[in-house]
C-alpha cells in the first residue's frame, strides 16, 4: 500500500461566500510554501490495509459537509518514483475518521513505472464506491485538476461530481452521478487532502510518490469569519505543499 509521507507548506487566501441551502463556507488556497500543520493519520509505515491520509482538518473547525452541500476542489498533482501496484491515492474531500470511508474527488490508481490511471470518484461512508471511466496518463505529467460537486445535479438529481484534468498534452472531463441510495447512506466530509482508503492487496515493496500543490478547496470558516460574509476576503498566514508515498 502506498504510504503517505511528508508535507511541506502553503499560503492561504480565504474567499468567503455561502453555500446554497447550507452553512457558510470558505475557499482556502494553499501553495505549500510553509507547513500549515495538516493532520497525518497512519502515514508513517507501509504494507498494511489501513486507511491513511495527510489532510487539512483544521479548516473545517470541527464541522462537516454532507452530500447535500455544494463543494469544489482544485490544484496540481503528479505521480513519480513509481513501482507497479494496483492501489492508488485519492485527492479531494474526505472524512477525517478512519471508520468513515467517505471521499469525493480525484482518484489516481493502478500506478506503474510509466503511467497511472485517473478518474472522478465518490465513495460512501460504508465503502461502496462510484467511479467514472478511467484515462491512462503518463507519470511526471504536471497535471491540473478541478472538480465540483452539485448536490442537485446528475441523471436522477441526487448529486453529480464533475472532474477536469489537464496538462500541456491532455485534457478530459469525468463525471459521476449519485443515486438516491447513495444519498441515503450519506457521509461526512470534514477534511481535504491526499490519502487512500483500505486496499485489498497492500504491499510494502510496491510504492509510488503522489505530489499535490496549489490546492483550493471548500471548507468551513471560524465563527468569527462567518460574521464577515460579504466583506470580501481574508488573508491567512498559512502555507503548505504535500508529498505522498
Amino acid at each position: 500500500m502506498n504510504t503517505l509521507t511528508r508535507l511541506f507548506g502553503t499560503i492561504g487566501l480565504l474567499a468567503i461566500g455561502a453555500l446554497p441551502n447550507a452553512k457558510a463556507s470558505v475557499v482556502i488556497t494553499n501553495h505549500f510554501d510553509a507547513d500549515p500543520g495538516w493532520a497525518g493519520v497512519n502515514n508513517t509505515s507501509g504494507g498494511n490495509s489501513y486507511e491513511n491520509y495527510y489532510a487539512d482538518t483544521n479548516s473545517f473547525q470541527g464541522e462537516y459537509f454532507s452530500l447535500g452541500h455544494a463543494l469544489q476542489g482544485s490544484g496540481r498533482f503528479d505521480a513519480r518514483n513509481v513501482s507497479t501496484f494496483t492501489g492508488g491515492a485519492e485527492i479531494g474531500h474526505r472524512s477525517a475518521s478512519t471508520s468513515d470511508q467517505t471521499f469525493l474527488g480525484l482518484h489516481v490508481v493502478d500506478l506503474d513505472a510509466s503511467n497511472v490511471r485517473i478518474r472522478a470518484f465518490f465513495q460512501r461512508s460504508d465503502g461502496v464506491g462510484l467511479g467514472s471511466s478511467l484515462s491512462v496518463v503518463p507519470i511526471n505529467g504536471d497535471y491540473w485538476f478541478s472538480y465540483s460537486y452539485n448536490p442537485n445535479s446528475g441523471g436522477s438529481s441526487q448529486g453529480q461530481l464533475s472532474l477536469t484534468v489537464t496538462n500541456s498534452t491532455f485534457s478530459n472531463t469525468f463525471t459521476v452521478d449519485l443515486t438516491a441510495a447513495d444519498r441515503a447512506v450519506g457521509g461526512v466530509l470534514d477534511a481535504f487532502g491526499v490519502g487512500s482508503n483500505p486496499l485489498s492487496f497492500p504491499s510494502a515493496s510496491n510504492t509510488g510518490d503522489i505530489f499535490i500543490d496549489d490546492v483550493s478547496f471548500t471548507a468551513i470558516p471560524e465563527p468569527s469569519a462567518v460574521a464577515l460574509l460579504g466583506a470580501g476576503t481574508l488573508l491567512l498566514g498559512r502555507q503548505r505543499r504535500l508529498r505522498v508515498r
